[in-house]
């Protein structure tokens, strides 16, 4: 991806978008997960959180499904709203304006892929900006309410994504396995070679599998901006 900073536009391969009015901004956390989920064949997903709307857009960029995006706070809304409108699959999306929370409990459909970056410095300190705090704390959206809002719409061999801080496994873990939840594979993701596994992405589902799949990927390759083989093949699709 490349970006303009004057006008904050992001550019892919086949769109462009902004996230002037995000408290969280594009990073390699929603690039990763977008190609990933990107590559898991699917015909109803979910992106919880949308933000600006890169992930859903990702996976509308390979896959003919269709895409629901739930994002609460208004100004990322409607960043998302632009995003997807000017991008060449507007026509697979279905934006809700709302909380998870409601939207689990209202909506009667199951999905086969559900995706989310979700809010997760519950502990660290709060920045000074609202949007920002609901955009990073875990306040507005535990991930107890999450995972039980995903148990509840998962279709019975739906797939779900989730990336988060390494020191949240266990915690991670233990809800899942509280809601019958099981985690099928798992990407370790380090900034580079040398560095300690500081992001988890996980992909999980109902069915519990009898081997478990665990990727190594380092996001540079030591040098600042050099970015690794394994991160370039993976987002090779979406950034230029």
């Amino acid at each position: 991806m490349s970006n303009s900073d004057s006008k904050h536009i992001f550019r892919f391969k086949q769109f462009s978008l902004t996230d002037h009015n995000c408290g969280m901004k594009i990073g390699t956390d929603g690039v990763l997960l977008g190609a990933i989920a990107a590559n898991i064949q699917s015909q109803k997903v979910l992106d919880i959180g949308t933000g600006c709307g890169l992930i859903g857009l990702m996976v509308a960029q390979k896959q003919n499904a269709i895409i629901d995006c739930v994002e609460i706070d208004n100004r990322a809304y409607s960043d998302a709203k632009e995003n997807i409108e000017n991008s060449p699959w507007s026509n697979k999306f279905r934006l809700f304006k709302t909380s998870f929370q409601e939207f689990a409990k209202l909506t009667k459909k199951k999905y086969d892929l559900i995706v989310c970056n979700p809010p997760f410095f519950h502990n660290s300190l709060k920045p000074y900006s609202n949007q920002r705090n609901t955009a990073r704390h875990s306040d507005s959206l535990s991930f107890c309410d999450l995972i039980t809002g995903v148990c509840k719409i998962i279709s019975s061999d739906g797939k779900f994504l989730l990336i988060f801080p390494s020191e949240q496994q266990n915690d991670v873990s233990n809800i899942l396995i509280n809601n019958g939840l099981f985690v099928n594979e798992k990407w370790n993701i380090r900034p580079n070679p040398d560095k300690e596994v500081h992001r988890i992405i996980i992909c999980g589902s109902k069915v519990k599998t009898d081997s478990f799949i665990i990727n190594e990927i380092a996001i540079e390759n030591g040098l600042r901006h050099q970015y690794s083989d394994e991160y370039k093949n993976l987002t090779c699709d979406y950034c230029i």
